[in-house]
């Protein structure tokens, strides 16, 4: 298997499982994504640009922003954060009516 195809499986598995929305096209998030990471590779490796992995990962939640189911309240999913990881949902947003934590 090779890595887009890997890859695809991995992003057919998140929207059928809810963490992606129902409309998301898979082979246009894969597109993106590996465009994400050959620009990372290239600033990065090549340019030696500082700040290059917060750029990668700021366009990284952007596609996650537009492409992730949003939780019940419409307030960011915890676990498509790789920066986020370990902080609860109430940290994430302010509490509301649909969320108890």
């Amino acid at each position: 298997m090779t890595w887009h195809a890997a890859m695809k499986r991995a992003l057919v598995v998140a929207r059928e499982e809810g963490h992606l929305r129902a409309d998301v096209d898979e082979e246009q998030m894969l597109f993106e994504i590996h465009g994400l990471i050959l620009a990372l590779h290239y600033e990065a490796r090549f340019l030696k640009n500082p700040g290059s992995m917060a750029r990668a990962t700021t366009g990284f939640d952007n596609i996650l922003r537009v492409m992730a189911r949003p939780s019940a309240c419409g307030g960011p999913v915890p676990f498509l954060f790789p920066h986020l990881q370990g902080a609860s949902h109430a940290q994430l947003h302010p509490p509301c009516a649909t969320c108890s934590s």
